[in-house]
């Protein structure tokens, strides 16, 4: 193959992508396929990935598996600089669940982090789907400049593993950063509990979450935490920001209590529909709500998909 004039190389690979874009249009194809094109022929070898390097309509879709060393592709989000909008899939295909790949994967997401930030404005999609929530990175970041093509922002893991010292602010953020404005086609954010909560400190005041104008029909997922007794992370101050980042429908899922609590229903799932009442602010007084939702003063009912129940952040908040 290597004898093979480039040219040659050239004109397979570009007769390659004009048929994947034909034959398999990227919305219908599995992007953690490891045939999925142009991966799979950037893998091959480094003159292929060189040459693929070279088509930027290609790289729209930047997906980055991280059980596999994501250095080759990297520079993928310059590849497609002069294109307005990609999508981004950070996964693992990894099963492994010990602390030395937890240490790889945090590695490698940094990396990957890094080389995406330039081009968060761009972004259609991003997904962060792996093993640790140490490995994800800071939902803050997400939310520095307008997005006004972002869709959808996913950071979720399959085990919360960060230690928090119950007076800890988990954060080195001394002035509290600019945030952008323009979030206004995000139709999904889904955050783990210890994600969402980073992002609100990093703002003046819970009210500061009106300042993101997100389209009312977005749908936001709170998953995997557990909520510390005292401190910053505790569910009372998760409650005093959600209030004021809520949507219409809200998902929680595998929040629990790292300390006993009467009548406490651990790690269940629950869809939480907004209606317009003003139980919320007469059983949670405490809260203060903005002038909107004082108007139209909301009332959340938890469903659960097992059972009948009570949702167990509501149930201890609104006593």
């Amino acid at each position: 193959m290597d004898q093979l004039p480039v040219e040659l190389h050239i004109k397979i690979l570009n007769v390659l992508a004009s048929l994947s874009w034909q034959d398999d249009p990227l919305s219908n194809q599995d992007p953690r396929s490891p045939s999925l094109f142009p991966f799979n022929v950037a893998s091959v070898c480094t003159q292929w990935l060189a040459i693929v390097s070279e088509i930027p309509e290609c790289w729209t879709r930047v997906i980055f598996d991280v059980a596999k060393d994501p250095t080759p592709f990297l520079d993928a989000f310059l590849w497609s600089e002069d294109l307005e909008i990609i999508e981004v899939l950070v996964f693992t295909s990894s099963t492994d669940d010990g602390k030395e790949y937890g240490k790889t994967e945090k590695q490698r997401s940094i990396a990957i982090t890094q080389a995406l930030r330039p081009h968060v404005h761009r972004c259609k999609s991003i997904t962060f789907d792996i093993t640790y929530s140490t490995s994800l990175p800071p939902a803050h970041i997400f939310f520095l400049k307008d997005s006004p093509y972002l869709e959808k922002l996913v950071l979720e893991c399959a085990h919360d593993d960060i230690q928090i010292e119950p007076d800890s602010w988990m954060t080195t953020v001394v002035n509290r950063p600019h945030f952008g404005s323009d979030f206004s086609k995000l139709k999904k954010l889904s955050l783990t509990g210890f994600s969402f909560l980073y992002l609100a400190l990093h703002l003046d005041s819970p009210e500061s979450f009106a300042k993101f104008q997100f389209r009312r029909s977005m749908e936001l997922y709170v998953s995997r935490f557990t909520f510390l007794g005292s401190g910053h992370y505790t569910v009372t101050n998760f409650m005093r920001y959600f209030l004021h980042a809520v949507r219409r429908t809200t998902h929680f899922h595998d929040l629990s209590l790292s300390y006993n609590e009467e009548n406490w229903v651990t790690r269940l799932s629950y869809s939480i529909v907004f209606y317009f009442t003003p139980f919320i602010s007469s059983r949670y007084p405490k809260i203060s709500l903005p002038a909107s939702m004082l108007q139209s003063r909301y009332f959340a009912q938890a469903r659960s998909p097992t059972k009948n129940v009570k949702c167990p952040i509501l149930g201890k908040i609104m006593r």
